[in-house]
């Protein structure tokens, strides 16, 4: 099911008061830290990086607290343009939800808006419901009794699900991971029974669970 809900992917890095040697920039690897987004799009830009300017790019895939794992790691680390860190949704939510060590505006410069991706809501096969107007019936049948899976508390699947449950006006579970890979492993092992996940790269979509579709 394919809805007008983006992630936006965006890649930042820590105060970047370049040296005055910026021209020889970069001189080492590069390391790009991320949290609960897709790091298979970080390891696509980073290889372009090392196209590009022959350094290595090391990515560097910190999950957890929506983000904020990350986030502290690239607030820290020198302001010298060698740490980068691809930002999702999930961290400026969770920059209202919780309280944080770093400023979003004030301890990181913008570089790049990378990606607009939409949000495709998987089911597991077992799920008996072929269309989105089937699950909701489904849904609105069995109040409590369907969950779907989230990356983590505020992240943008999060977000996504309670935007589908109050639109869909149906009662489904919560459950959160430590980031989309376990959600999507146990999705597919049927554990959850859905996840409304970012498909940045369309074609990658396993052959174990389908995406649901309106008629």
């Amino acid at each position: 099911m394919r809805h007008q809900i983006f992630l936006p992917l965006l890649v930042l890095a820590a105060g970047m008061a370049l040296p005055a040697t910026a021209q020889n920039y970069p001189a080492r690897p590069i390391r790009i830290l991320v949290g609960p987004g897709p790091d298979v799009l970080a390891r696509i830009i980073g290889q372009k990086f090392t196209d590009s300017w022959g350094q290595q790019t090391v990515i560097d895939q910190r999950p957890g607290g929506g983000g904020v794992i990350s986030a502290e790691l690239a607030a820290k680390a020198p302001a010298d343009g060698y740490t980068l860190l691809m930002i999702t949704s999930a961290y400026t939510i969770n920059a209202v939800l919780q309280k944080t060590s770093y400023d979003l505006v004030r301890d990181f410069a913008p570089i790049a808006l990378c990606v607009m991706s939409p949000y495709i809501l998987s089911v597991h096969p077992a799920v008996p419901a072929r269309s989105i107007q089937e699950l909701i019936a489904l849904a609105r049948a069995k109040p409590g009794q369907l969950n779907y899976a989230s990356s983590g508390n505020g992240t943008g699947p999060h977000l996504a699900g309670e935007m589908f449950r109050n639109i869909a006006k149906i009662d489904i579970v919560h459950i959160v991971y430590k980031g989309a890979a376990p959600a999507m492993v146990d999705l597919m092992a049927g554990q959850v029974q859905m996840f409304l996940r970012p498909d940045p790269v369309r074609s990658r979509r396993s052959s174990r669970a389908r995406s649901a579709r309106s008629r």
